[in-house]
């Protein structure tokens, strides 16, 4: 038989994933603001949690250059409109952040060390 699980690990347990589930709900509740603060919670900047302002720019990239997108756009152009959205809907830190990672997975590819 298995071994019994006291009371006590098993509410530590729970405890921690109410904890993850919790930030993982603000990641999707905040997702919807918009870095000037004009969202429908009118939270901005950095009054808006990271991984919200992360979890925008990742979505509305993926929106944009996924298979089902009308139009799909290149990944090239969905930058762009990112970075014409920066400072308004999005976060520009978070949106040079994605260009970057983007730009070194490029450099991996052509240039494998």
């Amino acid at each position: 038989p298995p071994a019994e699980v006291p009371a006590s690990h098993a509410l530590q347990a729970l405890a921690s994933q109410v904890a993850q589930l919790q930030a993982a709900l603000k990641m999707v509740v905040y997702q919807s603001e918009r870095y000037d603060g004009t969202g429908p919670k009118g939270l901005g900047g950095d009054r808006i949690p990271l991984a919200a302002r992360i979890l925008s720019v990742a979505a509305a990239f993926h929106a944009m250059t996924a298979a089902r997108a009308r139009p799909r756009l290149s990944r090239d152009a969905a930058l762009g409109r990112l970075r014409e959205e920066a400072g308004g809907r999005f976060d520009p830190e978070v949106v040079d952040g994605l260009a970057a990672a983007l730009a070194a997975a490029d450099s991996r590819v052509h240039d494998p060390a």
